[in-house]
């Protein structure tokens, strides 16, 4: 082989391997800003995801701040009630007397966990921490089986026939009375989680 086409081969085959070494490393470049950029994202929409969390989390806390004092009134009411309790002087039938004794109502406005539900449908974009995941989900199931859970129990025993029927007052009025306590323990109860739960989002910022 002539020395001139020995030389040219060599240079369209260094020609070759540049072009297709270029082509390889805008591919991997191309992959890692594809990564960067999608992980960039994802952390920007766990940040979100978390802050909408700990707003719920807070606001979640201040409405049972307000309903413990009103809660605490409405036990006076009903301890008042079962004292001074006569049938014969009762005027009112069974559901008007009690309202009478929470003037508004059992709550005022509920709690709510539709960031928590949100996080939760969009668990294949956004990641969590498994200790993070575990202390969201230790507090919003806390907050289902327990304040949720007695204020449905309120409208059943509301919409009770029997529990309304007025030779059963006396008797209904000692179990609203035992469901709001049981209610305001469990509002206390969980404040503390909520605050506890807040406290450890901090941390692991």
């Amino acid at each position: 082989m002539e020395p001139s086409t020995h030389n040219n081969l060599k240079k369209r085959l260094s020609k070759i391997v540049f072009e297709s070494s270029l082509i390889i490393f805008s591919v991997l470049l191309a992959l890692v800003l594809n990564e960067y950029i999608g992980k960039m994202k994802a952390d920007k929409e766990k940040a979100r995801a978390l802050q909408m969390i700990k707003i719920e989390l807070n606001e979640n806390m201040q409405i049972l701040n307000r309903w413990i004092p009103y809660h605490e009134q409405v036990i006076e009411n009903f301890n008042t009630a079962i004292k001074n309790f006569n049938s014969d002087k009762v005027t009112d039938d069974s559901r008007m007397f009690i309202l009478k004794l929470m003037p508004n109502g059992v709550i005022q406005e509920m709690v709510s966990r539709s960031a928590w539900e949100a996080l939760q449908q969009s668990s294949s974009r956004v990641s969590l921490d498994i200790e993070t995941t575990f202390v969201l989900a230790k507090a919003y199931r806390l907050q289902e089986l327990s304040v949720e859970t007695t204020i449905l129990n309120f409208i059943n025993i509301m919409n009770d026939r029997e529990s309304m029927k007025p030779n059963n007052l006396r008797e209904t009025l000692y179990l609203m009375r035992s469901s709001f306590q049981e209610l305001m323990a469990q509002e206390k109860n969980l404040v503390f989680v909520y605050q506890q739960t807040l406290d450890e989002l901090s941390k692991s910022e």
